[in-house]
């Protein structure tokens, strides 16, 4: 977030939109806190896990998707996942093992073209013994966003709205 934040504050300077700027990260900012506060009055934790073809990796904390911990307060379910370019390999039985209340999927396949879709490898009997499947917590990210184009105002919104509908 505090890259976005620079990078809009130094285009807002170059375009003389300084104003237009504040008021945009200050409704980011507003959305962001709101969740974060339902997150941590709920004492949430969650899994950031990456379908791609089949194969999944999860992300925890300082990781591309560490937004999720860091700026909307979900705790991590597995707070001693390493920081890896590619997340870490994992299986359903380690999910299990976690047992996080969300699961958020990136389904990388759906943006980069692939065969077997999250959905579809989700759709077993290891994650239906998870809380998270159980509760209706599964939630798949607008993967074109989250994995490819974040950063932006309009990306930083539909994220926002996905952690929105993730608590709704």
């Amino acid at each position: 977030m505090e890259s976005i934040t620079n990078n809009y504050k130094i285009l807002g300077q170059l375009f003389d939109k300084e104003d237009f700027v504040e008021e945009e990260l200050a409704k980011l900012q507003a959305s962001m806190d709101e969740i974060k506060e339902k997150v941590v009055e709920g004492g949430y934790n969650a899994l950031i896990v990456m379908a791609n073809d089949g194969s999944l990796s999860a992300f925890g904390k300082g990781s591309r998707f560490g937004i999720i911990h860091e700026e909307f307060g979900f705790e991590a379910a597995d707070p001693d996942l390493e920081v890896a370019n590619h997340g870490n390999s994992i299986s359903f039985e380690y999910i299990l093992e976690k047992n996080p209340d969300y699961i958020f999927v990136i389904d990388r396949a759906a943006t980069v073209g692939g065969n077997i879709t999250a959905e579809e490898i989700f759709n077993n009997d290891l994650i239906k013994e998870t809380d998270a499947y159980k509760n209706g917590k599964i939630v798949y990210l607008t993967s074109q966003v989250w994995y490819v184009a974040s950063g932006g105002l309009e990306g930083t919104n539909i994220m926002i709205e996905d952690l929105l509908n993730a608590l709704d």
